[in-house]
């Protein structure tokens, strides 16, 4: 959840090894009474640059105000039933 900026916007992207520019991003627009369930959805698809390991991070925000994952306030939602995730699935060519 977002604490409540009309006219906010959550944002998430997606980044690879040490890079400062995302692969992805993704925003979901927030209002002054919002659901505490919300999903953010990022999608992309990169090529294997290299045979070495590669990291991805997900990183999250608003542009006002604070952010909260799995939780409303210092409160978990659903007991903290709620699950937060990254999946990379690696294709051949």
């Amino acid at each position: 959840t977002e604490s409540g900026n009309s006219g906010d916007q959550i944002v998430g992207c997606i980044y690879r090894d040490s890079s400062v520019t995302p692969e992805a991003c993704m925003g979901l627009p927030v209002g002054a009474s919002i659901t505490p369930c919300q999903t953010l959805v990022i999608r992309t698809r990169v090529a294997a640059s290299s045979t070495t390991t590669t990291y991805f991070k997900v990183r999250a925000g608003v542009n006002a105000g604070s952010v909260n994952v799995n939780g409303a306030g210092a409160a978990r939602v659903y007991g903290g039933a709620l699950d937060s995730n990254i999946t990379v699935t690696e294709l051949s060519p």
